[in-house]
């Protein structure tokens, strides 16, 4: 089992997913920084030309140990 880093960017405020109300938040599994955003450009719904993801540093981070990168996208329920 390797030591990884869990990215988590909340308050994200457009481009996350293709959804009206495009915003939310993210949670990145991965060696590093770069890889994470690499893993998220893989997501279909993310605009990588306008996500704060790509512009912004995580609000928060941690040390897990896991073997595996993950990607979940918490999106942005909205008013409806």
């Amino acid at each position: 089992i390797m030591m990884k880093t869990i990215f988590v960017w909340e308050n994200v405020y457009r481009g996350l997913t293709g959804n009206y109300h495009s915003g939310g938040g993210a949670l990145v599994i991965a060696d590093d920084i770069e890889k994470a955003r690499e893993l998220l450009k893989t997501e279909p719904a993310v605009d990588s030309d306008h996500c704060d993801v790509f512009k912004k540093d995580p609000s928060y981070t941690a040390k897990v140990m896991t073997d595996d990168d993950s990607v979940i996208i918490f999106p942005d329920a909205g008013c409806c």
